[in-house]
């Protein structure tokens, strides 16, 4: 056998070594979550409440990854767990029926001893419900008028280890179901739940780097543009273009964590009902009541918290209307963003104010200036 020979033998050996090290590394890293809840559907509209004829129950599955410290931010982030999640929940009765999710989330140790933490999880992602409000055949569901919708959950609870690959917890938290207004009715569902899961670790020498890099701080200035379409009352099934424009400046402080601030300008095609809604419904006809056009835009400043979880990044940002024709006063969006170049991401989100959605909107953010430090 020539000596070119075992050269590439042996580079292909030491490659395939490689590879089979790093696939049992990620390996480490995998673990699996089972949990079944149940709890209350919150009726923030009183006509919600002849509609609930049992507590809502379900289960929830989730399957993920443990951090390595390999990022800064697993570091910053106190080693959070990630990656995807499938929900099955009955919602309150045969009218309201059932719903599925499937959605991304992450989570942490607030507090960590041997045995015992004390945890949160976010999560967010898309879901189905199975009776939405149809004119024939549902007509009492006022709560959901779409198949699809956004799904957030948030939780927090307590676990404890039974064994180095075993953990079990208690926890308590909310999922919310909501199409942004997309297809009314559109009350959405607000679940406040309790419960019990278990939680197993494909490996139980997972090795974690404490060392961080010297932290970069950042400063950005971020352009968004976003779309979407929205109901509004009364139902008409007639959909409205909305738009969402935004700049903010951020500033990265810590590998994880970013706060900023900006201006928004906001089209709503639906401005003209809800000033007709407002003062001339039952008066005169919406085909015969006129707005001027600066009277679809509206102003506002917001003040935002990021999670920088490269490629992938969350905020939530607090607004106030500088100027609004329909008289609003208060905003918040929250926004999940992906990495496709290193200047340039898409993002969904959601428009609310508090627990009342506004519209669903997809969009790109394109970082304009960037200053390191």
């Amino acid at each position: 056998m020539s000596k070119k020979l075992y050269i590439i033998l042996i580079l292909f050996f030491i490659i395939v070594q490689g590879k089979a090290q790093q696939a049992k590394s990620l390996s480490d890293r995998f673990f699996i979550d089972a949990e079944l809840l149940t709890g209350n559907t919150w009726a923030h509209h009183k006509a919600i409440n002849y509609l609930l004829e049992y507590p809502p129950a379900g289960t929830n599955f989730k399957f993920g990854l443990n951090s390595d410290g390999s990022r800064d931010w697993h570091i910053d982030l106190n080693y959070p767990r990630y990656g995807v999640g499938y929900q099955y929940a009955r919602l309150g009765s045969d009218i309201l029926g059932n719903s599925h999710a499937l959605y991304l989330f992450i989570g942490s140790d607030f507090l960590n001893s041997k045995r015992w933490s004390w945890h949160y999880d976010l999560g967010a992602g898309v879901g189905f419900i199975d009776n939405p409000y149809d004119e024939e055949k549902n007509p009492l569901n006022i709560v959901n008028g779409s198949v699809t919708n956004a799904f957030l959950r948030v939780a927090t609870g307590v676990g404890y280890k039974i064994s180095a690959r075993h953990n079990v917890g208690i926890n308590g938290g909310l999922f919310h179901l909501s199409n942004g207004n997309s297809s009314l009715p559109n009350w959405g569902i607000n679940t406040l739940y309790l419960s019990l899961n278990w939680e197993y670790l494909f490996s139980d020498s997972l090795q974690l780097n404490h060392k961080t890099k010297s932290p970069t701080k950042q400063l950005r200035i971020t352009a968004y543009g976003s779309g979407g379409y929205k109901e509004e009352r009364p139902v008409d099934r007639i959909k409205y273009i909305v738009s969402d424009w935004h700049i903010n400046v951020w500033r990265k402080f810590r590998p994880g964590f970013s706060y900023g601030a900006g201006l928004s300008l906001f089209y709503d095609g639906a401005s003209k009902k809800m000033l007709w809604r407002s003062d001339y419904e039952g008066k005169i006809p919406l085909s015969d009541f006129d707005v001027k056009a600066y009277e679809y835009w509206s102003l506002g400043a917001q003040a935002g918290y990021m999670l920088n979880m490269h490629p992938v990044y969350f905020s939530f940002e607090f607004g106030v209307y500088l100027y609004s024709a329909v008289n609003r006063d208060i905003y918040n969006r929250w926004l999940l963003e992906v990495l496709v170049t290193d200047n340039l991401r898409v993002y969904g989100g959601l428009k609310s104010r508090f627990g009342k959605a506004d519209f669903v909107e997809y969009g790109i953010a394109y970082d304009i200036l960037k200053f390191n430090r």
